[in-house]
């Protein structure tokens, strides 16, 4: 899902599963409503900084040499991310071992 800075939807994909989108992002646009005044998405941000900084995310411009080809480009990636939230506490691991139960479904 594509979300203006207004916080409008321009352009969302539909139905399960992993998909990509495209779409235009007028830059000036963006670059005046950050100019305002009086911009919450800028604020929220600012409360939530100090919880965030550490936190095992997406990193910043990870396919910035190399754009995203399919869904299996970022799966690598993203099982890093999640078991590096398991290891500093932000997800509990399931009882289960559900990787071999996922594996069907990721293929």
């Amino acid at each position: 899902m594509i979300i203006s800075p207004r916080g409008e939807v321009i352009k969302q994909t539909y139905g399960p599963g992993e998909a990509s989108i495209r779409g235009r992002v007028d830059l000036e646009f963006l670059r005046k409503e950050r100019a305002r005044p009086f911009w919450p998405t800028s604020l929220r941000a600012q409360i939530y900084a100090d919880e965030y900084r550490d936190a095992p995310g997406w990193p910043k411009d990870a396919f910035a040499d190399k754009p995203i080809e399919g869904p299996g480009d970022t799966r690598e990636l993203l099982q890093k991310i999640i078991e590096r939230r398991y290891e500093t506490g932000v997800y509990v691991r399931p009882a289960k071992d559900t990787r071999k139960d996922l594996k069907n479904h990721w293929t």
